[in-house]
């Protein structure tokens, strides 16, 4: 019996091993090299020596939708400063080129893991770009909010990115190769993000927006940033393409969570760094990271930018039409076009496009790839003006493309999505039009499935989304399509030789659209709440179940510091008293923490 005892054990704890992830540790920062890097390749957690200093906290920097933890060792400060500031380091490799809700759930484990092998019941995560987004999952889907204080997030499209809704149309799925983007970049577009994603994690009832803070940067056209080269004319293209100031991936509006607290402003020059240097420490410890830490910067509450499930716009212009090298016909520019504006990906590096005549097939134009301090770097991105000599021209080049075309005339083509009352439509509309300008545009559209709404499956599907002219707008009602992620491609042609493309997407979710219900799972499994908010004196907290055994209940201020602390035994009752430990507070925002039975929940609530 006792054999079979030991033999189950056994394979109870190697299953339990096998669940951990692999890990590796570093030698101190000045003796790190990237031959030793590279020799713990296949290691998900790589521990940080443990400093002479250790001030008993710990940091866990987690990598983006592109890169590895090669971007936040080599060439990097973070370790050396987090090291020489007395922080245990765990530096953890996710998923490359995967969406978030598989990255979350190795993030999740990571947490887990961390938090044992250093002896600390809470980690501090610096998240850079899409690692961001994965740490909501992990902290809200995965439930690990409790094992984290502060979230520092670096250049995360929160929001998402225009770059991801251009390269996630069928058939132009080789600019995700070009642009480094990922099969799992369908999570990382406008319409997923500001309609599902975002909905989902800031309603979500272990949502605690007071432990993030956000950095955003605006210098895409840094010329000695790194890895300029890419980010410049990408940069260019988000902005074309209505993003604004940006980074060169992330747009700076974008950068901020929901309730964050933003590091710097889009007119701070510490700003004017792109996506790959918002992430080195020489950049943003000094300045961004290291006062937060430190307690200088604290988030006091919510602010930024919030959403609703319902009733929930998402809107996008397009001021341009896009031209590709599939497409035989020239390009008719208006005769009121004066400066011609080309942004083009090209499926291979280093390619040049040439601008014919298509009558003489003479070359009036070539656009060339740039090239920076004579570095040999691959370039999938071309920017160029051309004054037209001719209203027809034809773009040729040795290389697959997809050029976005801006021609300065201020006649755009507005795409929302609305989510109302259940319902899920589409609406077109041209604003500078009249009632009879409308009715002679003629509008095409082409729409696939995508993926389900957490990224799984890869197959498109065609789907006919049809548009009626209605009150001056275009609308389509794509309620009943199946759920999941759509991308759309809206053609136009308004008049007087003016075309206007636009790329795009929506999300068809659960029943009524209402993100809400996606998280009600949840909230059943919770076993307290209050009775009342805001806390009075006879406050309690209350229980779903019969109470015994010892509660340990924490208070928290909005900047994680810790206010109250105590043990009440319980016989049987179904309430515990939460108001008479609260009476010395100031007025505020609070966090209650109630550890029960080895499960921990946290409840946010308000002091008057």
């Amino acid at each position: 019996m006792k054999k079979i005892l030991f033999l189950c054990l056994l394979i109870i704890s190697g299953k339990l091993f096998t669940q951990q992830l692999p890990y590796a540790t570093l030698p101190e920062p000045h003796s790190l090299s990237l031959n030793y890097l590279n020799s713990l390749l296949g290691n998900n957690i790589l521990y940080g020596t443990t400093p002479p200093n250790y001030n008993g906290k710990t940091i866990l920097f987690t990598h983006g939708f592109v890169t590895s933890t090669e971007i936040m060792l080599i060439g990097n400060s973070l370790y050396k400063d987090a090291y020489q500031a007395g922080y245990k380091t765990a530096f953890v490799a996710t998923s490359r080129l995967k969406g978030d809700w598989e990255n979350g759930e190795i993030l999740s484990r990571s947490i887990d893991q961390v938090g044992t092998y250093c002896g600390t019941d809470v980690v501090t995560l610096i998240t850079h770009s899409n690692g961001g987004k994965a740490a909501d999952v992990a902290l809200l889907e995965y439930q690990k909010i409790d094992k984290v204080d502060k979230v520092i997030t670096l250049g995360t499209p929160h929001w998402g990115t225009q770059l991801a809704d251009f390269a996630n149309y069928p058939g132009l799925e080789w600019i995700t190769g070009a642009l480094g983007l990922g099969t799992g970049s369908q999570l990382s577009t406008t319409y997923y993000c500001e309609t599902y994603f975002r909905p989902y994690m800031d309603n979500h009832p272990l949502n605690q927006p007071q432990k993030f803070y956000s950095l955003g940067a605006w210098g895409y056209s840094r010329p000695l940033g790194y890895l300029s080269a890419l980010l410049i004319p990408s940069g260019a293209g988000i902005s074309l393409l209505g993003g604004g100031k940006n980074d060169g991936v992330t747009p700076f509006y974008s950068s901020t969570r929901p309730g964050a607290k933003q590091l710097m402003t889009d007119s701070d020059p510490r700003g004017y760094i792109n996506h790959a240097d918002i992430v080195l420490g020489q950049n943003v410890w000094n300045q961004a990271i290291k006062p937060v830490l430190d307690g200088q910067v604290v988030n006091t509450g919510v602010s930024g930018k919030t959403t609703q499930p319902e009733n929930k716009e998402l809107k996008a212009v397009s001021n341009y039409q896009l031209v590709s090298s599939e497409e035989p016909e020239s390009l008719q520019l208006s005769k009121d076009a004066k400066n011609i504006q080309f942004e083009i990906i090209t499926k291979n590096s280093n390619a040049s496009v040439n601008i014919t005549d298509p009558m003489t097939g003479k070359t009036l134009s070539q656009i060339k790839p740039e090239t920076r301090d004579n570095r040999n770097t691959e370039n999938h991105i071309l920017s160029s003006n051309y004054s037209p000599e001719n209203r027809q021209v034809k773009l040729s080049s040795n290389s697959e493309f997809i050029a976005i075309v801006k021609d300065g005339i201020d006649n755009p083509m507005e795409y929302k999505m609305i989510k109302e009352n259940g319902k899920t439509y589409l609406e077109i509309s041209f604003p500078k039009l009249s009632s009879d300008d409308l009715d002679k545009v003629f509008l095409k559209s082409s729409a696939y499935r995508v993926s389900g709404l957490k990224g799984e499956g890869s197959k498109e599907k065609s789907v006919n989304v049809k548009f009626n002219l209605q009150d001056n707008k275009f609308l389509a009602d794509v309620s009943n399509e199946e759920t999941g992620i759509y991308s759309i491609r809206l053609n136009a042609q308004i008049g007087n030789g003016v075309k206007r493309t636009l790329l795009n997407g929506f999300v068809v979710s659960t029943e009524g659209n209402n993100v809400n219900k996606e998280v009600e799972s949840v909230k059943k499994n919770l076993l307290f709440t209050l009775d009342g908010n805001p806390v009075m004196e006879s406050s309690k907290l209350v229980s779903t179940i019969e109470l015994r055994g010892d509660v340990l209940v924490k208070i928290y201020n909005y900047s994680s510091k810790l206010m109250n602390e105590y043990t009440i035994k319980t016989k049987g009752e179904k309430n515990i008293e939460l108001g008479r430990y609260t009476k010395d507070l100031g007025k505020g925002n609070y966090l209650v923490t109630i550890d029960y039975n080895n499960a921990k929940e946290s409840i946010k609530f308000i002091k008057n």
